[in-house]
């Protein structure tokens, strides 16, 4: 199976947020905290006022939102902009015993051992490597559905399939 693609900035960034969900750098656990750190500000803000540990904290917590607003927002539209080969053509071929991977001045022959599994989302595939490293391939370059289930039936039977975070589409 070959398919070609090349990214739009808004798929790229898409993906890559999705993938911070995905790869858990971001949780929702953590944004629970952080909303419960804020309320808990908030109380303690107007019944104490701005004492000490009251600005401490609201320190604390700017700091972690301005981290994930960096990491979620800022962050992904650098990388795109920033990295010549997401705005190059991508041909991607799968077989059996790896890929073939090529984008302007890169080719390379992968061995399916070097993913470590797999994700999806609505509008992505994700081959995953690692921690943060990952191959996004859109939904689009696939032609049709029965590209999609090929697609699929091949990677499950090579790739454990990690599971996306609900609400993650």
């Amino acid at each position: 199976m070959e398919i070609e693609f090349t990214y739009t900035k808004k798929e790229w960034v898409d993906g890559r947020r999705k993938y911070l969900f995905i790869s858990k750098v971001i949780t929702r656990m953590q944004l629970f905290v952080m909303a419960l750190m804020a309320v808990f500000f908030i109380i303690s803000a107007a019944v104490y006022g701005f004492g000490v540990i009251n600005i401490a904290l609201g320190v604390v917590l700017a700091l972690l939102a301005l981290e994930l607003v960096f990491i979620y927002v800022v962050q992904p539209g650098m990388l795109y902009k920033t990295t010549d080969k997401y705005h190059s053509r991508y041909r991607l071929v799968f077989r059996e015993d790896g890929l073939l991977f090529e984008t302007q001045g890169i080719a390379s022959e992968l061995k399916w051992d070097i993913y470590t599994g797999y994700a999806q989302s609505r509008e992505y595939y994700y081959l995953l490597q690692g921690k943060m490293n990952y191959t996004l391939i859109p939904k689009r370059a696939l032609s049709d559905e029965r590209d999609r289930e090929d697609f699929e039936k091949l990677v499950k039977s090579v790739l454990p399939e990690v599971k996306a975070p609900a609400g993650i589409k």
